[in-house]
């Protein structure tokens, strides 16, 4: 998988702060993690079958948050590891501290799109596609993605899609025809 040039993080995410504009801080301390509501930074790890999964040497894909009132606030992220193992970071908060305390969720490669399909947006899913899973940094199903964008998008934005699949793959015949005249 690629890992050259990770594209920016699609961030849904609502910010809140406190009403004199200070910062909202939630932590954990019997796991060192934390999570600013207010400028989105978390810092959670976790060791998952002798392997560290940790938010601060990962990439984020995609996160959604959202503030239902009253101290509670929901954020689930998808996040890709350097050597292209992906993992959730899920955090509920009831007040000023953590309610749900699992926090991070090995995903399978098979499942990374259709976990990125039950957190991303309906208007999120072209940029998606486009620069995380046509570049090469998700796991590979084309099938379930023309389905997913023919599902979700209008015919201009999934023809985009699709050519930008075909380029993909042409760039890769490219580079092997390339590598076989050397």
């Amino acid at each position: 998988m690629n890992t050259t040039n990770i594209p920016a993080p699609i961030i849904n995410e609502t910010r809140v702060s406190k009403l004199d504009g200070g910062e909202i801080c939630i932590s954990d301390p019997k796991h060192g993690d934390s999570y600013n509501l207010t400028s989105g930074e978390a810092h959670v790890a976790r060791m998952i079958g002798g392997i560290r999964y940790d938010t601060a040497n990962a990439s984020l894909v995609y996160g959604a948050g959202e503030y239902f009132g009253y101290g509670c606030y929901l954020v689930s992220r998808l996040y890709r590891t350097n050597d292209g193992k992906f993992f959730v970071l899920q955090m509920i908060t009831g007040g000023e501290e953590f309610v749900d305390t699992q926090a991070i969720r090995v995903i399978e490669e098979d499942s990374v799109l259709e976990t990125a399909k039950s957190l991303l947006a309906e208007s999120e899913v072209l940029k998606f596609l486009r620069e995380w899973y046509c570049s090469g940094l998700l796991p590979l199903n084309d099938a379930f993605v023309q389905e997913w964008a023919e599902s979700t998008l209008s015919a201009d934005e999934c023809q985009a899609v699709l050519a930008a699949l075909g380029n993909r793959y042409s760039h890769t015949d490219d580079t092997a025809s390339t590598d076989a005249q050397a």
